[in-house]
């Protein structure tokens, strides 16, 4: 009996120190996530950058609006996500996050940069639905030069209009911190709007989109086809592919966060 209770014990030891390292490792691994994505966001506007910036696409409107969404995105990792994390793992806090009074402002920025990305990619994915419309439909204008600065415009003020309701459902306590007056609100405001209205956009578009481009095919004569070059087109698919991939792992994203703020009211 003694030597059995020995191996219990030493099993339930051994057990209990695997659960403990293995509760370090991922410790660890989540403390620099945050590390990650900054790495990788990087990585990816560099690419965007030099990509967007050609001289073959810099003056298209599509590329100029996924432009301005690898800035907001950004902007988001080095102004929320890697000060955070600087905070949170090694002390150092920037500036604008001991200031208190700027409490709303700085919750107002965490929901307005990532919603100005998918504003943006849903102005590509609507500038890639005017181009297939027809030459005498209004919102073809879309596709104009002249229109981008407007367009951007009202896009940075769509995201201010979406985002503000967190200049006023929080606030800062001397108990608490940075504290949300009203969750339930917040969170159905956050479903509706990011998880809700974005990804559902961005789908109605690409599949009028879709639409229109196998019209499109229906309608050209199989002479006019053989006039295209086959290298313009593998480029014209292979962009739109990027785009609409894009779309779909923005809306799996939207999607999950949907789901742990349901979750997290629920529970």
């Amino acid at each position: 009996m003694t030597s059995n209770s020995t191996i219990i014990n030493m099993t339930i030891s051994t057990v209990t120190n695997s659960v403990g390292i293995i509760e370090v490792i991922i410790a660890k691994f989540v403390n620099y996530l945050p590390l990650l994505f900054v790495i990788l966001g990087l990585t990816g506007f560099v690419g965007n950058v030099s990509t967007y910036l050609q001289r073959e696409l810099r003056s298209n409107t599509c590329c100029i609006y996924s432009l301005c969404g690898s800035f907001a995105d950004i902007i988001h990792i080095l102004l929320n996500l890697f000060a955070n994390y600087l905070k949170l793992s090694h002390g150092i806090s920037a500036p604008w996050l001991g200031l208190t009074y700027l409490c709303p402002l700085q919750m107002m920025s965490l929901g307005f940069f990532p919603h100005l990305s998918l504003n943006f990619l849903l102005m590509a994915v609507i500038d890639r639905y005017a181009s297939t419309c027809r030459l005498t439909s209004r919102i073809n204008r879309i596709n104009q030069l002249k229109m981008v600065p407007f367009c951007i415009i009202i896009t940075i003020l769509t995201s201010c209009l979406a985002s503000i309701r967190s200049l006023i459902l929080y606030e800062y306590r001397n108990t608490s911190g940075c504290t949300i007056t009203k969750p339930l609100t917040n969170t159905l405001l956050y479903i509706f709007i990011n998880g809700l209205m974005q990804p559902t956009l961005m789908f109605i578009f690409v599949m009028l989109t879709f639409r229109n481009v196998r019209k499109s095919r229906q309608q050209v004569a199989p002479i006019s086809r053989n006039t295209i070059p086959n290298t313009y087109r593998r480029s014209r698919n292979r962009f739109i592919t990027m785009i609409f991939a894009q779309i779909l792992t923005t809306a799996l994203l939207s999607l999950q966060l949907t789901i742990m703020f349901s979750l997290i009211y629920i529970f």
